[in-house]
């Protein structure tokens, strides 16, 4: 389940780095404290902010957006769904720093049929990682230096997810190829000094449709709530043989 929120800017700066006060914000709507459990998947992902006509002008301290924004959020539960729907009306308020944002409208976005086979382009950076429990650190990776720990972490998270929102499903097959030749790469920033390194590519995933209905409302990697990891679906494809 996903939805599309349209924004009208009514002034100020977004901070350039702008995922961590976005989530702060939508944490804000939801007001929900089971929702800083850091031990579970958070049941809603954030996809990046998007001008509608060209991008937002640079400013000193960040971005100016001058016109139409869309904001899009995958929720999980119909109670994410309709918190959000409930929560923020046209005419309410969205602050993102200094800056304002009115919400003009709040529609659904229809979710399309998942194949077996489903390949995703990401429209916001992924993040992954392994934990290394005797250090007590995470080890990022990408897949164009380590494809093989890159894509395991994918298919990690993913069962995680499977088992938090469709246990039923736990033991299913499930496999991830990555187009590593296409990596592009950054660093994001959450709050204080916090970052991690993150990459796009596109990611094909063999699974159940209802796996891939997950990475539809939650993402791919981790940090799914922070804007990180949205994902539309480019095509389906026939299961590899």
């Amino acid at each position: 389940m996903r939805i599309e929120i349209e924004l009208q800017p009514t002034g100020g700066v977004v901070p350039l780095r702008n995922s961590h006060p976005l989530a702060a914000a939508l944490y804000g709507v939801l007001n929900d404290p089971a929702l800083h459990d850091d031990q579970r998947i958070k049941p809603f992902s954030v996809h990046p902010l998007r001008q509608r006509d060209g991008k937002p002008e640079k400013a000193t301290e960040g971005l100016l957006f001058r016109g139409p924004t869309t904001l899009t959020l995958g929720c999980q539960t119909l109670e994410i769904l309709e918190k959000f729907m409930t929560r923020l009306k046209p005419g309410s308020t969205l602050r993102l720093g200094e800056a304002g944002f009115r919400v003009r409208t709040v529609l659904p976005t229809p979710t399309p049929s998942f194949r077996e086979a489903c390949l995703w382009r990401p429209v916001g950076f992924i993040t992954t990682h392994q934990w290394d429990g005797e250090r007590a650190e995470k080890t990022h990776m990408s897949p164009d230096q380590n494809y093989e720990a890159t894509r395991t972490a994918l298919i990690e998270n993913l069962r995680k997810k499977t088992r938090q929102y469709a246990p039923e499903l736990t033991q299913a097959p499930l496999a991830v190829e990555i187009d590593a030749s296409q990596t592009r790469k950054t660093v994001v920033f959450f709050g204080g000094r916090s970052s991690a390194p993150a990459w796009k590519a596109d990611v094909l995933v063999v699974a159940p449709p209802e796996i891939q209905a997950l990475v539809w409302n939650l993402g791919l990697g981790s940090g799914n709530a922070m804007g990180l990891g949205g994902a539309q679906l480019k095509q389906t494809q026939p299961v590899p043989a």
